[in-house]
């Protein structure tokens, strides 16, 4: 667990499903529905770690696990808590929470979303390609990006 004066970063549980589910549907036009995430958070093969202030989830990280490869599914913060630096605290734990499970790190992101791309090559990620219209509503294309796990 990380602390940051009232932000905590912590392993997601089953109960924390229905606050994460709201945040996907005020982020994502596409959002995980609550029995998906508590399903996900239920499998070992996915970790999604939650942040909260003030005992609120203003943020979290899903990412799968599968052969030595950690994919970010989704990555994240409340408009109200944005460029406090919480996405970065999300991905730093969750590189230290996977240890020795996972190489390499690999994630999509909208081409038009610079803010996260932004991030992502702070965290070291570099673009490795394009995929045409992975995006629907809107269709848009998705930027592959990823990096080895440090060790």
């Amino acid at each position: 667990m990380t602390q940051r004066d009232n932000l905590v970063i912590k392993t997601a549980h089953p109960e924390n499903a229905e606050e994460i589910a709201r945040l996907e549907g005020e982020i994502f036009s596409d959002g995980w529905s609550v029995k998906s995430i508590t399903e996900a958070i239920e499998n070992r093969q996915y970790l999604i770690l939650c942040a909260e202030c003030d005992g609120k989830i203003v943020g979290y990280i899903n990412i799968s696990v599968v052969a030595g490869e950690a994919n970010i599914n989704r990555i994240a913060v409340s408009t109200d808590y944005r460029r406090h630096g919480i996405a970065q605290g999300l991905i730093s734990e969750a590189e230290k929470q996977l240890g020795e499970r996972a190489e390499i790190f690999l994630l999509e992101v909208r081409e038009s979303n610079s803010a996260a791309i932004k991030l992502y090559e702070k965290h070291g990620f570099k673009t490795d390609g394009i995929r045409k219209n992975f995006y629907s509503a809107p269709t848009e294309n998705a930027v592959l990006m990823s990096r080895e796990m440090t060790k």
